[in-house]
This record gives structure tokens, C-alpha cells and sequence, in this order.
């Protein structure tokens, strides 16, 4: 049963490393400006909507994870998405092979990621640890 708990920080480290390679591809994307064009309210929230014309003058638009998230009634705003409402001027970074993927610049970018890998690696060194100590102590 203890082997099932394995996977709970192998997702953390899966997710932490697929939003992490992606931040550090963005990092090497085209920057623009963009504009905030609405908020996108979604069930657990509400979301910038950035509208932003790449270096060939095509306008793109899409749907940033930043936002305001609701917990029990209450919504509790995210420090970055605060100011990111309609009209305001934001830096977008998009991939040129794909402007359709696009994130807003900003110094949380790594957070996450860093922040998801670190309690993956945790959990799981303390899991193992602890099926170590019982065989050990158990034989």
C-alpha cells in the first residue's frame, strides 16, 4: 500500500518539471507588449485574457494562469495578477514557431515550478526513507 503513495510526489516532480521546461523556453521567446483585453472567469476563478500582435502583425490572444482564485466563497487574488485588469499593459513572451503559446512575463515564472519540484524531491526522499526505516526495523 505504501508503494501506491509514490506516485502522489512523482506527479508533483512530473508537473514541476513539465511547467519548468517550459519557463526556461520562454525565457528564450520573442517579447511584446500586450494588453489585458478581459478577465475570463472560470469555475475556481478568473483569468487575464492578453491580446498581442507578433512582429508579423498577426494579433493573438490568450488565456494567462495567473489570476484570482475562489476558496470557499472567498476570492483571494494572486500579488502578480493584481493591476492586470482590462486595459492594462502587460510583457508577453510567445514562441514564434507558435504565438498561440504565449505566457505574461513576470518574476513568479519559476516559482511554481521550483516550488513543485522541491516538495516532490522532499516527499519523496522522506517515502523512501520511511519504507527503508520499516524494512530495516521490520526484519
Amino acid at each position: 500500500m505504501t508503494w501506491l503513495w509514490l506516485g502522489v510526489p512523482l506527479l508533483f516532480i512530473a508537473l514541476g518539471a513539465h511547467l519548468l521546461r517550459r519557463a526556461l523556453r520562454a525565457r528564450h521567446w520573442t517579447r511584446t507588449r500586450g494588453v489585458v483585453v478581459r478577465e475570463v472567469f472560470w469555475v475556481n476563478g478568473n483569468y487575464p485574457e492578453v491580446e498581442f500582435t507578433t512582429a508579423d502583425g498577426a494579433v493573438h490572444t490568450f488565456r494567462d494562469k495567473v489570476g484570482q482564485t475562489r476558496f470557499g466563497g472567498r476570492t483571494v487574488s494572486n500579488s502578480i495578477a493584481i493591476g492586470m485588469t482590462p486595459g492594462s499593459a502587460v510583457t508577453v513572451a510567445y514562441d514564434p514557431a507558435h504565438p498561440d503559446e504565449a505566457v505574461i512575463v513576470r518574476p513568479t515564472l519559476w516559482l511554481l515550478p521550483v516550488a513543485l519540484l522541491g516538495l516532490g524531491v522532499v516527499f519523496l526522499a522522506l517515502l523512501l526513507l520511511n519504507l527503508v526505516l520499516a524494512e530495516i526495523l521490520g526484519a
